[in-house]
């Protein structure tokens, strides 16, 4: 009977009338509410139903009955993400299931929990914000398409909350660097003011004018900068990075190369200032880490 019901909505959910359309979102909504209702019980924030993810898993769900093949692929991530900046959705990480059942709502839902494997552990992440949902009927099963994401929009947002206070960047990011002085029997470095404006400016810069450099678009070094700053400094060294989301992270990453690690384990410097810009620019979403070492 459940199958029976299932297949006589999603057959009336596909047709082309407004009032078909209004069912098929009753669908869909169904299946949201079934599945946030699982993220509450794992205490991870409800999803989204995103028009234009569901209008993509639409499309994939539709491809799918024309061929009358419900073995759908999962190609990598970078495709997905791809076809989801095509559809209108500007993703920063995604992912897709694909589900041929023709049990009830609850009963796909119920699978997917009691099974516990990846698709059950995809749709409660707690990254993803965003749901959207495609069905169709091939060979008389329904299929159903699932893209849950977190928007490159969303992701900024949370990136903006959680560097707000720069002054707890800098004492990590301080403390991080001294411990790894410390392991190699250096001295420490200490903070300064005058560099952290460098440092943050610089990063503001490359943010504003959509550049990536040492050195700005009107030519002005580190050193050019921290002495316009008012930091006479005999020595200077930077380094930058873009994309990295941790103090850790970004640390990781120079320390793995040998020329930032130069910079970060110098006896030449004694004082140290760092920046952080996180937002959208011609080249898209960026966070930004410079780091600026200095001795007068």
């Amino acid at each position: 009977m459940a199958r029976a019901l299932l297949l006589a909505a999603l057959a009336a959910a596909l047709g082309t009338s407004a009032a078909d359309a209004d069912q098929f979102d009753l669908l869909r909504r169904e299946f949201l509410a079934s599945i946030n209702a699982e993220r509450g019980r794992a205490d991870v924030a409800a999803l989204r139903l995103s028009p234009a993810l569901s209008g993509l898993a639409q499309s994939l769900a539709d491809d799918a009955a024309r061929r009358g093949n419900a073995e759908l692929a999962e190609g990598s991530e970078r495709e997905a993400l791809e076809r989801a900046v095509k559809a209108g959705y500007s993703a920063r990480s995604l992912a897709e299931i694909f589900t041929s059942s023709d049990g009830s709502v609850a009963d796909v839902t119920a699978h997917w929990r009691e099974r516990g494997e990846r698709t059950w552990r995809t749709l409660v992440r707690r990254d993803f914000r965003d749901l959207g949902i495609g069905a169709a009927i091939v060979r008389d099963v329904p299929l159903y398409v699932f893209l849950v994401a977190i928007s490159w929009d969303d992701y900024a947002a949370e990136r903006f909350a959680k560097y707000h206070d720069l002054t707890r960047m800098r004492s990590q990011m301080l403390e991080r660097v001294d411990a790894e002085r410390e392991r190699r029997s250096l001295p420490p470095l200490s903070p300064s003011t005058v560099l952290d404006r460098v440092a943050q400016s610089h990063a503001d810069d490359m943010l504003r004018r959509s550049y990536y450099g040492h050195t700005t678009p009107d030519g002005w070094t580190v050193r050019e900068r921290a002495l316009a700053e008012g930091y006479a400094a005999r020595f200077a060294g930077e380094n930058i990075a873009r994309g990295q989301s941790t103090v850790n992270e970004v640390m990781d990453g120079w320390m793995a190369s040998d020329e930032h690690r130069a910079n970060l384990l110098s006896r030449s410097f004694t004082d140290a200032g760092f920046g952080l810009a996180v937002g959208r620019n011609r080249a898209g979403f960026q966070i930004l880490w410079v780091q600026v070492f200095g001795r007068r």
